[in-house]
């Protein structure tokens, strides 16, 4: 059946051809040409369009092969389906034209006879790739585009198309035009963070493709496949799933030729988003693949547990623990050994809350991610009073006695007296950790979350025995603390340099609660936090605690005008950061310009990500970087996750990671995009860079 439908098309084809006739309309434009003109027939007209009339500084020219259809007509897609062929060019000695590549919208599904096609019908553009040999020189654009437009009959087309552009890269009223197709352009799967897998089924005589999409909701949705040649497939039937949809499509045609390991394209269409992956049929998803005995990957949790205790975001916390040694260095082995061991339990039992969270996040399809919890403003405000009272313990303003209700709580606990506050403490030095992403940590939670709730709970586990692993060799080895110096006037000092350590923390998370909920917030938390410190210091009416609470006082008076002065819609400091040379992220954007022969640096980032901060201060301000950015060599795409964002989520889950930072290089010679380490270099970002414009 499905070879005479066929050949009845193909027949049609050939006996409904007719020559074509220029539209009696159809004058070229006097002066500077942004537009060819029209070839057509009654039935369909084909011209190129400029959405710029030059070409850019790089050589880029967007442009467009845009079609006027009548009603019923179509133009097919670059698979066409079961029947049908695509728009075609033919170089006809342009000058000045490097190269010229067509580019696919995504298509609609067309069924008539039992056959299932793709096109497109109306007035469809589609953008083309073109980059001139001389930026500075005119472009001639001479191309024959030969297309088969079908109705109830079929004809097959051809047209000479001109266009020069000799003008200052301005933009022409075609560009938004080409822009809006370009955008329709499906982009890979894994910019989205959807992943496709297909699988052949046999039911009877009759073979079946199975496809599973993840990441994308079933709204809305179509599968096309593009296979070998002669196998044809059915109308998908699509069933949602709980993180996405399953199609089945009976393959049709010459199916012998489809077994594992045959190559496959497959395009999702959906209202949510059109994405695209190349796959291999019944191969397993990459992301599945387990490269790491569970040995390998315990081990580098806890290599990375340990590096987190060299991370900024902890320091200020162990600072607490050395003071506390420093004053407890002759008391029992035991008393030692049991501080220790709680601080370590309170490290570990944080780390298996955090992993219990985020199961429990995942089984309700939430987006979920290492360091998530500094996404959330209450959580941050949390911190910043607990942070302020760690403070003020070192300052001294703790020696009084306190209402038992809180004493047996917030303040005992952040006293560190007993091993309820040394658990405690340890479970907040846990919780800054978060932030921070060392060496090791991204591979091992990419590793757990992308796994099961067993998997979460060892790694995370192993993550705060690593964390916990200077805690426990002082409690294995209690000697060690008598190497440290004796209780002197040295510790005074020392504890007002830790405490204004902790303040200055404190402040910046101050900082970042401003980036998310707004000026009025970060003030009634910074403004009452240091109103705590105040009046926790005035209670003391003795010596240096009065002339330290008037400090405090001072401090709090001063800056008050300064947060009351400005109104809820001043910029955040992240807002007004100098981001000249970086685009918002977009994943179609990305693609676009790696299409467009551009080579993109992609920066995952957010306010509270002290590793990011340095990345950025370090490489990704730096002279090397900055220079290919300023110079348009290099394209920077910068994602904020300082916030909520399932799109940013959806794409880091698409390289595998489920923290920041992230850094991926893009180009010709990397369509999927290079990861890169999270501690950042010149050598690491210029040598991604020179492997992804070699395409």
């Amino acid at each position: 059946m499905v070879f005479w439908s066929k050949f009845l098309f193909a027949t049609a084809v050939l006996l409904s051809s007719w020559g074509v006739v220029e539209r009696a309309d159809a004058q070229t434009p006097k002066g500077l040409q942004v537009q060819s003109a029209w070839s057509d027939s009654d039935v369909a007209a084909v011209r190129l369009i400029a959405g710029a009339d030059g070409p850019t500084q790089t050589g880029r020219i967007p442009l467009g092969l845009e079609f006027d259809l009548a009603e019923g007509w179509k133009v097919y897609w670059r698979s066409p389906g079961d029947a049908g062929y695509p728009p075609e060019l033919a170089d006809q000695g342009s000058e000045n034209l490097a190269s010229l590549n067509l580019m696919w919208p995504a298509p609609e599904r067309f069924s008539i006879f039992g056959l299932e096609t793709f096109g497109y019908a109306g007035q469809p553009i589609l953008p083309l790739q073109a980059v001139a040999s001389d930026p500075a020189a005119p472009v001639a654009i001479r191309q024959k585009v030969a297309y088969l437009a079908c109705s109830d009959i079929c004809v097959p087309f051809e047209a000479d198309l001109a266009l020069t552009l000799d003008g200052p890269a301005q933009p022409t009223g075609h560009v938004q035009g080409i822009d809006r197709a370009a955008g329709q352009i499906p982009i890979k799967a894994s910019l989205y963070g959807a992943s496709i897998k297909a699988t052949l089924l046999s039911e009877g005589e009759a073979q079946i493709l199975s496809v599973s999409v993840d990441g994308l909701a079933a709204d809305g949705a179509d599968i096309l496949i593009e296979g070998p040649l002669g196998t044809s497939f059915g109308k998908p039937a699509i069933t949602p799933t709980q993180n996405g949809l399953q199609a089945t499509l009976a393959v049709q045609g010459t199916a012998e030729d489809l077994t594992d390991g045959t190559g496959l394209r497959v395009t999702v269409l959906t209202s949510e988003a059109d994405v695209e992956q190349s796959l291999t049929l019944g191969a397993a998803d990459a992301s599945e693949s387990n490269d790491f005995s569970w040995l390998v990957i315990i081990a580098t949790a806890l290599l990375g547990g340990l590096i987190l205790n060299l991370m900024p975001c902890v320091l200020p916390v162990l600072s607490l623990k050395i003071m506390q040694v420093a004053e407890h260095r002759d008391s029992a082995n035991r008393d030692i050994r049991l501080g220790f061991l709680a601080s370590s339990a309170g490290i570990v039992a944080f780390m298996l809350a955090l992993a219990g969270a985020l199961i429990a996040l995942k089984q309700g399809g939430a987006a979920i991610g290492w360091g998530i919890q500094f996404q959330e403003p209450l959580v941050l405000g949390f911190m910043v009073v607990v942070l302020l009272l760690f403070a003020a313990n070192l300052f001294g303003f703790f020696e009084f006695a306190l209402p038992r209700r809180v004493s047996d709580t917030a303040l005992k606990a952040s006293n560190g007296s007993g091993l309820a506050g040394q658990f405690g403490q340890g479970a907040f030095a846990a919780l800054l950790a978060t932030p921070c992403s060392a060496p090791f940590v991204g591979t091992a939670v990419s590793f757990a979350l992308a796994r099961g709730p067993l998997e979460i709970l060892v790694i995370f586990a192993a993550l705060g025995l690593g964390l916990a692993a200077p805690f426990l060799l002082v409690a294995t080895a209690p000697v060690l603390v008598r190497h440290l110096p004796k209780p002197g006037a040295w510790m005074i000092k020392l504890r007002w340099v830790l405490g204004l350590a902790l303040v200055g923390t404190a402040l910046w998370l101050v900082s970042i609660l401003w980036s998310q909920a707004g000026l009025i917030a970060a003030a009634a938390i910074g403004i009452g936090g240091l109103a705590l410190l105040a009046i926790l210091s005035l209670r003391e009416s003795r010596g240096r605690k009065v002339w330290a609470g008037a400090a405090a006082v001072a401090v709090l008076t001063l800056s008050t005008p300064v947060w009351l002065s400005a109104d809820a819609g001043v910029a955040s400091p992240s807002a007004a950061r100098d981001e000249a040379n970086w685009a918002a992220f977009d994943p179609a954007l990305i693609q676009h310009r790696v299409q467009s022969g551009e080579v993109v640096l992609v920066d995952v980032t957010a306010d509270w990500c002290l590793t990011c901060k340095v990345n950025k201060r370090l490489v990704l301000d730096g002279d090397a970087v900055a220079d290919l950015l300023a110079s348009g060599d290099l394209t920077g795409v910068r994602a904020d996750w300082t916030n909520p964002d399932d799109q940013i989520s959806r794409y880091l889950a698409g390289f595998g990671r489920y923290g920041i930072p992230f850094n991926a290089v893009y180009g010709p010679g990397a369509p999927d995009g290079i990861a890169l380490p999270e501690l950042l270099s010149d050598e690491a970002v210029l040598s991604a860079i020179q492997k992804a414009q070699s395409g």
